[in-house]
């Protein structure tokens, strides 16, 4: 589950984020039904994990349309970085506990 909220998360800084969740809803669904798991659990880490992308003007629309305003892809990292490490620990700490 870890592996799947930080494999999320991170492509969605360089990647859409709902083309992260398409690409990785055909592999996480099957692989949770092959251990006899609930799939819904791995549906709604995708899609938590895939709107976290604070730290690059790329992941999120939000952060596009804000892009012209002069802001260089070093201000979203420093900026969104640390909150977007703390999310993710966050996630992976909480995520187990409550979905599971």
């Amino acid at each position: 589950m870890v592996v799947l909220i930080v494999l999320a998360s991170v492509l969605t800084l360089f990647m859409q984020n709902g083309s992260v969740a398409a690409m990785l809803s055909p592999i996480y669904i099957p692989m949770a039904l092959s251990l006899g798991i609930s799939p819904l659990p791995f549906i709604i880490l995708i899609g938590i994990a895939t709107n976290m992308a604070i730290a690059s003007p790329i992941g999120t629309a939000v952060n596009m349309q804000i892009l012209p305003a002069g802001y260089k892809p070093i201000d979203y990292v420093k900026i969104g970085g640390p909150l977007f490490i703390i999310m993710v620990v966050a996630l992976c700490i909480i995520a187990p506990v409550v979905l599971l």
